[in-house]
């Protein structure tokens, strides 16, 4: 489940100097700064970076790329051991001790259709404090914002092509739909896990790995599923039904991209003077859609059922 692993490690001037810690490396770029300082940035243990400053060292990469060579595989808790061992190996640093800076947590599905055809049934977060931002220079993919996360959806073939990246054998003529968790700071992942500081040693034992793939999954489910309107006219029915019935019909015709556009729009122009009452429209929005849907919704019941399936990840 993890992909890309920033992580830092501010190591003492009486162990170590940026020097000392290049020397380490055959493939070093040197930079010398206006203030004086010399860092470096190696590139021995690819896809990671590693730059080395005046007192702290950075690595970022994927780790999925570094084990297994690309991220439409998934790994596993074992292969995060084996990567994290490999990596210590490569650097010859202590990289169990190095503090976790961002974490994706990510998996790749095999879906029925293209997977922009889900993105106008992935609502709104229950969360007002999520933004939901499709990229509309790029159909494949749909972004949900927070201060500090991220979560995503997007097309992995496309994204390949664009890229020019090859896709292995068991992938290719596929619908690939990646689902993508990102925690982008050592605040989130430590609050997530529950620990003070999050260390690499941490993210594969078993605990706190579990513990991420749930917040994955976690932040599928606070996102909004939408089915079809259904047209569920009766006799005698009351004006303040038949309104809410035009609203629900006016959701679907407007589609969630503009959906998303009109709540921004509401905040940005402080409309409400509260942000519960942003959270409360929402909600009441949601609920008129509710009553007046479908009771299934395919493509949904497609998703719920693959990336439901999370205690398959666990080991």
């Amino acid at each position: 489940m993890l992909d890309t692993l920033n992580i830092i490690y501010n190591y003492d001037k009486n162990t170590y100097t940026s020097k000392s810690i290049a020397s380490n490396f055959i493939k070093v770029d040197t930079i010398h700064r206006h203030t004086g300082q010399t860092s470096y940035t190696a590139h021995d243990c690819k896809p990671f970076k590693i730059h080395i400053g005046d007192n702290r060292i950075k690595i970022y990469g994927s780790m999925t790329k570094y084990v297994l060579g690309d991220n439409f595989n998934t790994l596993s808790r074992q292969d995060i051991k084996k990567g994290v061992e490999k990596l210590c190996d490569c650097t010859n640093l202590p990289i169990d001790d190095f503090t976790v800076s961002r974490t994706d947590i990510s998996t790749n599905f095999i879906v029925d259709y293209p997977p922009p055809l889900y993105y106008d049934y992935l609502g709104q977060d229950i969360y007002s404090t999520w933004k939901r931002e499709p990229h509309f220079t790029d159909k494949g993919s749909l972004y949900y914002n927070n201060t500090y996360r991220t979560k995503l959806f997007y097309d992995k073939t496309n994204w390949a092509k664009q890229n020019g990246i090859l896709i292995p054998v068991q992938y290719q003529d596929k619908n690939i739909l990646r689902f993508e968790n990102r925690l982008n700071n050592q605040f989130v992942n430590s609050t997530v896990l529950g620990l003070e500081t999050t260390y690499v040693k941490h993210i594969y034992q078993e605990e706190y790995y579990i513990k991420l793939i749930d917040e994955w999954y976690k932040q599928y489910q606070t996102i909004e599923k939408i089915r079809n309107v259904k047209l569920k006219l009766k006799t005698d029915m009351k004006e303040s039904e038949v309104q809410q019935l035009f609203i629900a019909n006016f959701l679907n015709i407007i589609g969630e991209d503009e959906y998303s556009k009109i709540l921004y729009e509401l905040k940005s122009r402080k409309v409400f003077k509260h942000p519960s009452q942003y959270t409360r429209l929402k909600n009441n929005l949601q609920n008129i859609r509710e009553k007046h849907s479908e009771d299934v919704n395919p493509l949904m019941d497609e998703l719920d059922y693959k990336i439901g399936n999370v205690e398959y990840y666990y080991s």
